[in-house]
């Protein structure tokens, strides 16, 4: 961690879990905290409930609100996943 700078650059396996189910893995990555901003040029693999995005760099940007995938990207989705997540925002509009 470079606190001058606000950023860390982690060069080895890094695994990120998120509360809603999404599992990031990475070769290495750059934060900068300050910028809101990530970026890694090696293999990534994002997945969840089934449904996975991998390519061979990423970046993010805006906190976290802007993800681009680049070079190779490959998404596979699930679609009992996909259709349960309809299902469950169809019932969520009826109750409103």
């Amino acid at each position: 961690y470079e606190r001058d700078r606000n950023t860390m650059n982690l060069t080895s396996d890094v695994t990120v879990t998120t509360t809603d189910g999404i599992d990031a893995k990475f070769k290495s990555v750059f934060l900068d905290m300050g910028k809101g901003t990530m970026k890694t040029d090696d293999p990534v693999d994002v997945s969840r409930g089934g449904s996975q995005i991998t390519a061979n760099s990423l970046s993010v940007q805006d906190n976290g609100k802007i993800l681009v995938f680049e070079n190779r990207v490959r998404v596979n989705i699930d679609a009992a996943s996909l259709k349960a997540a309809e299902a469950k925002g169809e019932e969520a509009n009826v109750a409103q």
